[in-house]
């Protein structure tokens, strides 16, 4: 779930900070889109600017099972943030804004996403997570429309043992490992997690303090092993270089006498990489 409403008091925390530091009290209002700065050199009245929101889908999520997400569903459990160079300036729920977020003049870079911290979402069985990161500016009196296009943050892999390869190695195992930072160990898939989907974040740091970093791109391996007939544990390995966010690798492992594997590469909503394992081989 979002973790924006601790990013909220944050926020809070810092611009009382900012203002204590500086010497800044706001004094007054002129118009509804002015404020009043006293700086300790003197009034400065400061025409506020408008940021409106317009979010959509890089493409259509393309899921294998149930229906796809609608934009409003995923909406839902996102929240916006907002810094400028120094400092966070807002921060709320998406659902939460109402109508254009006002901000004095400047250069600022906004992020949207389920997540505002990224420390420890590492890999995970559970929702993906979708984004955008806009730097922008705006003017004094200007009302603006930035249009973040959400696709994943995350590389993810799907792990289907066929029944032939289940039947003959019921206890196979595949492990999954995006070596970067980010991560603090492989995802492993069993019988009991067969075709399920993992997701590995290819981001990290605290966008609330401005320490953000990503998108990483590194190396996608998997581990697979069972028992073999002669009661000795196989194993085998095999990299994927370069895998990146908004990948999904779909990987199929089956049991065949025959040791090929095929690789092919096709573009739709996100970059499927589908691959055949053949085990033992």
């Amino acid at each position: 779930m979002s973790n924006f409403k601790s990013i909220k008091m944050k926020t809070q925390a810092i611009r009382l900070c900012i203002i204590l530091s500086l010497g800044m009290f706001l004094l007054g209002c002129n118009k509804d889109n002015e404020i009043i700065i006293d700086d300790g050199t003197g009034e400065e009245v400061v025409e506020m600017g408008t940021v409106s929101l317009n979010p959509s889908f890089k493409d259509v999520i393309n899921i294998t099972t149930g229906k796809p997400p609608t934009l409003e569903e995923v909406l839902e459990l996102m929240g916006v943030a907002i810094r400028d160079d120094s400092s966070l300036v807002f921060s709320d729920s998406y659902n939460n804004i109402a109508g254009p977020i006002e901000l004095l003049p400047g250069d600022y870079t906004l992020l949207i996403s389920n997540y505002s911290d990224y420390f420890g979402i590492g890999q995970r069985f559970s929702s993906p997570d979708y984004g955008d990161v806009l730097s922008f500016q705006i003017n004094a009196g200007e009302n603006i429309t930035l249009n973040p296009v959400l696709e994943s943050f995350d590389v993810a892999a799907t792990v289907n043992f066929t029944s032939g390869l289940l039947l003959a190695y019921p206890d196979i195992s595949a492990s999954v490992e995006f070596l970067t930072d980010t991560t603090s160990g492989p995802l492993t898939w069993t019988s009991i997690q067969n075709n399920q989907k993992g997701y590995f974040t290819c981001y990290s740091g605290d966008f609330g303090f401005g320490n953000f970093f990503g998108p990483y791109s590194s190396d996608l391996t998997i581990e697979i092993s069972a028992t073999g007939q002669s009661g000795l544990p196989t194993v085998i390995t095999k990299t994927y270089p370069g895998a990146a966010a908004n990948e999904h690798y779909n990987i199929v492992l089956e049991l065949t006498e025959s040791a090929t594997i095929s690789l092919t590469v096709t573009l739709a909503d996100e970059i499927v990489i589908n691959d055949t394992i053949t085990f033992p081989n």
